[in-house]
């Protein structure tokens, strides 16, 4: 494989570089697992990888000459990263939500985001499971009982899950899962989707926000972080809700006002919780001077942003989203891409190229794509819109290859394009 690309991707002027997969830098943060390295390294990729999450200011000397990025969710993906990356082709982010990345300035700067797109979930419902169990039967407080020497028996406040109502707020991979296994337990499920999901077997409940909350023995949040979620769980929702009741976060911590929670288990206005998610986290993997309000409250289980993360998860997600990097990078594929209109084409004829195009969705750039790629073969064209940006792949059958730079940079001379590479 041979690609095209701007010596800096921000600067037209620049010089052309043709780079080859024995050329291809990625730098994988966070402690990613082993078999993802070996993936990238499979194809010749040069591979860095470390533990932890780096802080803006490194992340900027760092990412000067890496064409892949590979983080999880410690790691700050800023519009200074990002301008600072001159040669960054994708990101993969090895895990389901994308919070930490700018996704306005990555998509405006013409960057794939390729994420998991669900194969944590079952660690995710599992954890749920072993929480919902815990906390129903009091075992994290008996443990903590034992370890101090003390002998506790009593059954006040230990009751079975069968039978019991599950309130599920967010019904997409996660959700679903997590309906799954605990609906096939016994226990009764209900949830509430704003972008009213059909249920996907005919045991899992339907029921609006309200319902939900008055109605369920435990509730567990599973909806991404935006506008429309942030502090969806206040002061009227938790007062809907059992006195029994408790309440499990798995999803981000702005989904739910932490005052408001913070004095309902203080008061036991709700019986608990489970928290896996907090308003600032830290950026090493392991900080032992992490604090949180929830600490002074024995009846909320605490862990460390680990729900979709399990060895299992992580080999499962590593090869997904570094398949999607890979078949990007080769062929401009961008199928479950997070931020690109999808195209897919098949491999690369002998003897062809392949224009892949990034650019502003405005009339008259296809026409002026089409007036250079006019004297030559059109094996196949495709052009994707979405929201205020389009993605254009073209093949060319060519009899002279010394026509490419020609090509390259009348095609990047258009001002509306805002990246563009050859695969060849």
């Amino acid at each position: 494989m041979k690609v095209l690309i701007p010596s800096d991707n921000y600067q037209k002027e620049s010089p052309i570089e043709t780079v080859t997969e024995k050329q291809i830098k990625v730098l994988l943060l966070e402690n990613s697992c082993s078999q993802i390295k070996q993936l990238f390294e499979g194809e010749g990729f040069i591979v860095e990888q470390i533990p932890d999450a780096l802080a803006e200011d490194e992340l900027v000397e760092k990412i000067k000459d890496v064409h892949v990025l590979g983080i999880k969710t410690r790691t700050l993906v800023t519009e200074k990263v990002l301008y600072a990356a001159k040669k960054l082709m994708v990101i993969g982010a090895f895990c389901s939500g994308t919070n930490n990345i700018d996704m306005g300035a990555v998509s405006a700067l013409g960057i794939p985001v390729f994420h998991s797109r669900g194969a944590e979930s079952r660690s995710v419902a599992e954890l749920i499971l072993g929480n919902i169990i815990s906390l129903s039967r009091s075992i994290h407080i008996r443990n903590e009982e034992m370890h101090n020497g003390l002998w506790n028996q009593d059954i006040t406040n230990s009751h079975d899950i069968f039978g019991k109502t599950v309130g599920i707020i967010g019904y997409g991979n996660a959700g679903q899962k997590v309906a799954e296994v605990l609906g096939n337990i016994g226990m009764k499920v209900l949830y509430n989707d704003m972008n009213n999901i059909p249920p996907v077997s005919r045991n899992h409940q339907q029921v609006d926000l309200d319902t939900l909350l008055r109605e369920s023995d435990f509730i567990t949040i599973h909806v991404n972080a935006n506008a429309q979620t942030e502090g969806l769980i206040g002061q009227r929702e938790i007062d809907l809700m059992k006195p029994s009741a408790f309440l499990i976060n798995t999803s981000r911590s702005i989904i739910v006002q932490m005052m408001p929670l913070f004095l309902a288990l203080k008061s036991k206005r709700i019986a608990g919780g489970a928290f896996d998610v907090f308003p600032s986290e830290p950026t090493s993997k392991c900080e032992e001077n992490f604090s949180t309000l929830f600490q002074s409250c024995p009846n909320v289980i605490l862990t460390p942003h680990i729900g979709g993360f399990t060895h299992e998860s992580e080999i499962t997600v590593g090869r997904e989203v570094a398949d999607d990097i890979i078949r990007f990078i080769y062929f401009g594929d961008s199928t479950y891409s997070l931020n690109f209109p999808e195209i897919c084409f098949d491999e690369l004829n002998k003897n062809s190229i392949r224009l892949v195009n990034f650019h502003k969705n405005v009339p008259g750039v296809l026409n002026a794509v089409n007036q250079i790629l006019c004297s030559y073969n059109v094996e196949c064209q495709n052009s994707r819109s979405r929201g205020n940006m389009s993605y254009l792949m073209a093949d060319l059958s060519l009899d002279n290859m010394e026509v490419i730079p020609e090509i390259f940079k009348e095609v990047l001379d258009i001002k509306e394009v805002v990246k563009l590479r050859i695969i060849l």
